[in-house]
């Protein structure tokens, strides 16, 4: 039996006994990436001119970004140096650090809308170097997380063939989804084209974290009834609207949707995994820190 200072004190976050959801502190929690995907939609729909669409999509997802970025630090704190959750939150947080500068200094891809004016071609070489930078740490933290039952000693739902056969299902969805974006990506990369580089360092690193989607969801099912499932189910839902938001991006050329449509449906969906990262910090934040004896509501 490994002892739990080895485990990085993932046991005293993880295999704690399992409590009753303290709803009064978590509803909130729950409901505010939903809250602000309805204000979002509602806003955006009352902005139907350039720039300032342009403008409003890009201040709203430096605020969804930096929100991420909190929640992240907020769940890292809560942890001792060296311990195996302060690591993967510390690295959800950093992707989200150092992508708030890359959208303040040099825009999105699908937009040419900045706060900072460089170059085109500036901007685009500044991108296809950050990105890969930023998804280096979302793809480290988010395994991290997928395999904390495993550190913690944490025993999943289901037989083996059940739980590879989840794990197969999501490299299945996920090579249906991104395969062909990151073809298409990969030749344009190929080509010298520094955007393709960007957004394929995006897409790759979408995928692989979506493909960790299994075990993150299956410690989710294995916590469920305690407050400790909170974080996990938060991280499955951010996988999922990143799934989506990659399928919006695949699907909307072939139905004709409309560009402000499309732009509208993919900020959506990028608003609300950022929020639910946000919101999977301070789950495991208000877990780690609420007392045992606390009352349930």
């Amino acid at each position: 039996m490994v002892r739990d200072d080895e485990r990085g004190g993932i046991g005293e976050a993880i295999r704690a006994p399992k409590q009753p959801a303290l709803r009064m502190d978590f509803r909130w929690i729950a409901l505010w990436p939903f809250g602000f995907a309805i204000v979002y939609w509602i806003v955006q729909s009352q902005i139907r001119t350039e720039p300032a669409r342009g403008y409003f999509f890009l201040i709203e997802v430096i605020i969804v970004k930096s929100l991420g970025f909190a929640g992240c630090l907020a769940a890292a704190m809560q942890f001792r140096r060296g311990d195996y959750l302060k690591r993967a939150w510390g690295l959800l947080a950093m992707n989200c650090f150092v992508l708030i500068p890359k959208d303040i200094l040099f825009g999105s891809v699908r937009s040419n809308v900045k706060l900072i004016l460089f170059s085109p071609h500036v901007a685009e070489i500044g991108r296809a170097f950050i990105l890969p930078v930023a998804n280096a740490p979302l793809i480290i933290g988010t395994f991290m997380l997928a395999r904390a039952w495993q550190v913690a000693g944490l025993t999943l739902p289901g037989t083996n063939f059940w739980r590879r056969a989840v794990l197969l299902m999501a490299i299945l969805v996920a090579a249906v989804v991104s395969g062909p974006p990151v073809y298409q990506d990969l030749r344009a990369a190929m080509s010298g084209q520094w955007d393709g580089v960007a957004m394929l360092s995006s897409e790759l690193g979408g995928s692989l974290s979506f493909i960790m989607i299994a075990p993150v969801f299956l410690t989710a099912v294995a916590l469920r009834g305690g407050r400790l499932a909170w974080p996990w189910a938060s991280i499955t839902g951010c996988n999922l609207c990143w799934l989506f938001c990659y399928a919006t991006n695949a699907l909307a050329p072939k139905l004709g949707t409309g560009r402000f449509d499309q732009q509208a449906v993919v900020e959506l969906l990028r608003g609300l995994a950022f929020n639910l990262t946000f919101a999977a910090g301070l789950a495991q934040r208000a877990a780690v820190r609420a007392p045992e004896s606390l009352p349930v509501a």
